[in-house]
């Protein structure tokens, strides 16, 4: 079909070492560049519209000289836009592990590189800021929200959509009270009942 769109989504891409320094994805891109983690990929994504990816990490120039779990080289950035992503996700668990100044650096990197972001807190009256794509006279929108390992973060919903309830607003509007009430779920034997 002329006007099909070929959309492909890609779990954690994870940029740094997690545990042990010199044990990940860090340590093998300081020694042999950010393209060598996707050096075997061929021609996987070829016949792809917009590939999407979850950035599990953050993207820093401190990664050069600290030890940031999780924390990727800058130039991921670069590679990531150059393998064929075009929509990166930043509504995950460790995006706010560093803290605000490295995830803003990491936002900065990515745009610098061409990447859309999704996931980010709305500036214009949206909850989650949608990135907008169009490919083949065909409009898409893409929305991100975090559901994991954020309780406790008081200033991470200026920066990431996150949901703690389990309901999705696209608006500013969040009452997390007022949702909870409004579609409360309820299983019973193996049935979701929605009230």
């Amino acid at each position: 079909m002329k006007n099909r769109v070929y959309i492909r989504a890609v779990g954690d891409i994870c940029p740094g070492d997690c545990s042990i320094e010199g044990f990940g994805v860090l340590s093998l891109t300081k020694k042999y560049g950010c393209e060598f983690p996707f050096s075997n990929l061929g021609n996987i994504f070829e016949d792809t519209d917009i590939l999407i990816g979850n950035l599990e990490g953050v993207l820093s120039h401190r990664c050069l000289s600290e030890n940031l779990r999780l924390g990727g080289l800058p130039d991921m950035a670069k590679t990531l836009r150059s393998v064929g992503f075009d929509v990166i996700s930043l509504a995950n668990n460790h995006v706010f592990d560093h803290g605000p100044d490295v995830l803003n650096e990491t936002i900065s990197i990515c745009k610098e590189a061409g990447l859309k972001i999704c996931g980010l807190r709305g500036k214009s009256g949206y909850y989650c800021e949608p990135v907008i794509l169009k490919r083949k006279s065909v409009k898409i929108g893409i929305l991100a929200y975090n559901w994991v390992g954020l309780e406790g973060l008081e200033d991470i919903e200026d920066y990431v959509s996150v949901v703690h309830d389990g309901i999705v607003n696209y608006t500013w509007n969040r009452d997390r009270d007022k949702d909870l009430n409004f579609r409360r779920i309820v299983t019973k034997r193996n049935k979701v009942v929605l009230n």
